[in-house]
């Protein structure tokens, strides 16, 4: 099995081992949240205006955006709080949100293709992409525009609508020439071809049924991580992440038990360091309107197959920096 990831963080060998690693376990490790946003639902990271446009769950039509968390100086880090994990708290106040615009398009997963400068969302409704235009201006003289061709489709076949699923997406990415869709509580698509399979049991987070399925789905470097639902239940460790091989689509590893802020998963993007993934409930209540982006890592630590050990090693990986295409999601 082939086992690469974005960053190697430590490596150290112990005695010779085989290159024949497991499936393994991974770990969620938040860094950050940014918390009392409005219900945002799709993600992603816009590297040309260094800002993490956000759609929204609900009646609020607007893309909105937050600064990445790469962007925080130790001076503005030092003025945050952090919770008992340790993990910084980031108010809406703080987000120092620079772009925002009137789409009309709600609930819609998103992905950015940094090749033509444009937000690529899903049309809520119809198993159809489209590309919205970020440096759109609206005119009070013309008050029907829209930052988006009504009658145009982005890559058609890329978002298959597959019945009985509704065709509506949980997740969405854009890596050069390749589109990533998960419609909702569904496989994952790779331009518009079945990748992850949410009823192959070598596929399947295990803890998952058939019906639970993927949300998010996003590729950084050569792995494609998912937000895989352990629950249709709106609680804490009710989805998981999970991260599979970006050419065949095996499974590499997973958190097995998710994370305890894990209400209410959905899109997810990643700003060459970081992965984002939107929660509309929020994690403190799922009553409360007020929705939550988290900032994380997942940690993979590879085992050797018991039959192919020699010896033994420990090897930190990181979904992080210096990934060097920077044309994320």
């Amino acid at each position: 099995m082939r086992l690469t990831l974005p960053i190697l963080t430590s490596l150290t060998c112990l005695t010779a081992v085989s290159t024949t690693l497991a499936a393994t376990q991974g770990q969620i490790v938040p860094v950050a949240i940014y918390t009392g946003l409005d219900a945002p639902f799709g993600l992603a990271y816009d590297p040309n205006r260094d800002a993490i446009w956000y759609s929204h769950n609900g009646a609020n039509y607007n893309f909105d955006t937050v600064r990445p968390f790469t962007s925080f100086t130790p001076a503005e880090l030092s003025g945050l709080t952090k919770d008992s994990r340790g993990v910084y708290i980031i108010g809406n106040g703080t987000t120092a949100k620079s772009y925002s615009l009137e789409t009309y398009l709600n609930t819609a997963s998103l992905a950015f293709d940094n090749a033509i400068d444009r937000i690529i969302a899903q049309v809520p409704g119809e198993a159809r992409l489209v590309e919205v235009d970020p440096n759109f201006v609206f005119d009070p003289g013309n008050p029907d525009a829209l930052p988006w061709d009504e009658n145009s489709s982005y890559r058609p076949g890329s978002a298959p609508f597959v019945p009985p699923l509704p065709p509506v997406s949980d997740g969405l990415d854009v890596d050069g020439s390749d589109v990533f869709w998960s419609p909702e509580k569904g496989s994952v698509y790779k331009n518009g071809v079945l990748f992850i399979d949410k009823s192959n049991p070598a596929q399947k987070v295990p803890g998952q049924t058939i019906d639970e399925g993927i949300a998010g789905v996003e590729k950084a470097g050569d792995l494609v991580y998912t937000v895989s639902r352990f629950s249709d239940v709106n609680g804490p460790r009710s989805r998981t992440i999970a991260a599979y091989d970006a050419d065949t689509g095996e499974l590499l590893a997973y958190d097995p038990d998710g994370d305890e802020t894990a209400f209410r998963w959905e899109d997810m993007t990643f700003d060459g360091r970081y992965l984002y993934v939107t929660d509309p409930v929020g994690n403190q209540d799922p009553n409360d309107p007020a929705g939550d982006i988290y900032v994380f890592e997942f940690i993979i630590t590879p085992v050797p197959e018991p039959s192919t050990v020699i010896g033994a090693a420990v090897m930190g990986l990181l979904a992080g920096a210096s990934v060097l295409r920077r044309n994320r999601k």
